[in-house]
């Protein structure tokens, strides 16, 4: 699904909801607590890649550990800015790899500084 909420510097954000699991929650929770020292630093605009960066995304990584994590922990897929007008089909997907990102604007994957595969059951 589809959810839209309002940045801190008003713009409107689309994210695609994902489904709530405790084995998500858990590795959430295992990744926060393990690099939990290196996200001790408040970020600026010269800490993201790219052309700029907005205040909401500088504002979004500095307080992701008090405002985004564990018991406000929300899975999801930001899409963009904008109001969101088409439809959208839900389809079953499974992610095979996860990486440690070195972000852009909008908290976008810029450049992959690590990645591993998901040895996931569900796979085929």
């Amino acid at each position: 699904q589809v959810e839209t909420h309002q940045s801190d510097i008003g713009e409107t954000i689309n994210s695609m909801a994902l489904e709530y699991s405790k084995s998500l929650q858990y590795l959430h929770e295992l990744l926060i607590n393990s690099l939990e020292k290196h996200l001790s630093h408040q970020v600026n605009s010269t800490s993201f890649l790219g052309n700029g960066c907005n205040e909401s995304s500088i504002n979004w990584v500095n307080q992701y550990i008090s405002k985004h994590s564990f018991s406000n922990f929300s899975p999801h897929i930001t899409l963009g800015i904008g109001q969101f007008k088409g439809k959208f089909i839900p389809k079953e997907s499974i992610a095979k790899r996860l990486a440690v990102c070195h972000l852009g604007n909008y908290c976008t994957c810029r450049e992959i500084l690590f990645e591993t595969q998901i040895n996931n059951s569900k796979t085929k």
